[in-house]
């Protein structure tokens, strides 16, 4: 059996990226020739207000070799355009078995369709005119997922012997899920089926296509030709589709299964987040570096000050000894803060002296804090920095 799941819509042009099981398939016209029906003809995007629309396809590629389709699509403008009529954004699965219209399918579209919107429109509108390396992110958490590759997951069946070619069902839904409650609503092996909540949507294709798009509503679990009230008077029982409903799905196939669904790999807020950021990246960075730098150069100046204002207290207590002059030493904190080697290594310093500063307090391995020590007085050499104080961490240095 081979599944695939696609991305398509209207980014600029008319784009559409299929995946398999094993990754991205860059050709897909060697699979199916001209493949074309991601694009509606019958129930197409052609007002700003449509509903979302969930569509199930039969039919047979060039060589005569039957597949079937679901599809999620939904409103969504180009990134440079106003078009309405046929503007469009969903995701579909395909397989060379027929397909069932079930929650495991159902959700599979849906997880896939909400972060594709997530990552790729903002206000129905398209956000950016290729978007291959996000969605190729939805797929990879799908076929990565903790509970399998649900690429190779679909729910299928084989296909009825009969199919009805030429009719085109538009079925009107009173919440997206409405359909997934049905008894054996994916043995309606017809041509193409539209579900969807939008009533004048579904008017307007049928005053369009006549006899060939038929509009039909659930009513007590049964699927009917829908009636308007201004043909209430009509007499004669309505008739109701029931020759595919006398079967019974097998246990594991039914349609109001619970699905423990989760994406483990998706991230998709986070990705999300990560597009609106990523201009600011690099300064972000740098800022953190510098903060980092600052805190480590404050530090050291205070230990400094109190360590003179320490030895300036013992020379007062022998005025014998002659006082020595005070050197005091030049950190060049402009110039450290606007080179990343030196901040690079202010930050390695301030580690170090952390380090030293808690193996001594824990009197840990004194061997190791001697060359610590020694460590950081080469960084201190590099950067020109008095780190002596350091010495008072060591109960004794070994020089």
């Amino acid at each position: 059996m081979s599944n695939y799941l696609f991305f398509f819509g209207k980014s600029q042009d008319f784009t559409a990226y299929a995946f398999d099981q094993n990754d991205f398939v860059a050709d897909f016209n060697g699979i199916i020739k001209n493949f074309d029906l991601l694009e509606s003809e019958y129930f197409n995007i052609d007002d700003i207000n449509n509903g979302e629309i969930v569509a199930k396809y039969l039919f047979h590629d060039g060589n005569g070799k039957q597949y079937s389709l679901l599809k999620i699509y939904s409103f969504a403008q180009a990134l440079n355009g106003n078009r309405i009529a046929g503007s469009s954004s969903g995701v579909a699965l395909l397989s060379d078995a027929n397909l069932i219209i079930c929650p495991e399918n159902y959700n599979i579209l849906r997880v896939a369709k909400d972060n594709f919107s997530k990552l790729c429109i903002q206000n129905s509108k398209f956000t950016k005119s290729d978007f291959l390396s996000d969605v190729n992110k939805i797929w990879k958490a799908l076929a990565n997922n903790e509970q399998g590759n649900l690429i190779n997951a679909f729910k299928t069946r084989a296909f009825d012997s009969k199919q009805a070619n030429n009719i085109n069902l538009g079925i009107l839904i009173n919440d997206q899920k409405q359909f997934l409650n049905i008894p054996n609503i994916d043995k309606l092996d017809y041509a193409k089926i539209y579900f969807t909540t939008d009533l004048e949507h579904l008017k307007r294709a049928s005053n369009r296509w006549g006899e060939i798009f038929k509009i039909y509503t659930i009513q007590q679990n049964s699927i009917s030709p829908y009636k308007d009230s201004v043909n209430s008077n009509d007499t004669g029982p309505t008739p109701v589709i029931t020759s595919s409903f006398n079967e019974t799905l097998p246990r594991n196939e039914a349609p109001n299964a619970t699905v423990d669904f989760k994406i483990t790999d998706l991230k998709s807020e986070i990705d999300f987040l990560n597009n609106l950021v990523k201009s600011h990246e690099n300064t972000i960075k740098k800022w953190k570096m510098k903060f980092k730098a600052s805190i480590l150069l404050i530090i050291i100046l205070f230990i400094a000050f109190f360590i003179k204002i320490s030895s300036n207290k013992t020379a007062e207590k022998k005025p014998s000894k002659v006082k020595e002059k005070v050197t005091y030493v030049d950190y060049k904190i402009k110039s450290l803060l606007s080179q990343s080697d030196s901040l690079r290594l202010l930050n390695a310093l301030l580690d170090n002296i952390i380090l030293l500063e808690n193996s001594k307090k824990q009197n840990l391995n004194q061997t190791n804090n001697v060359i610590l020590y020694k460590s950081i007085l080469k960084q201190g050499q590099v950067l020109k920095i008095d780190v002596s104080f350091t010495k008072a961490y060591l109960p004794e240095v070994v020089e």
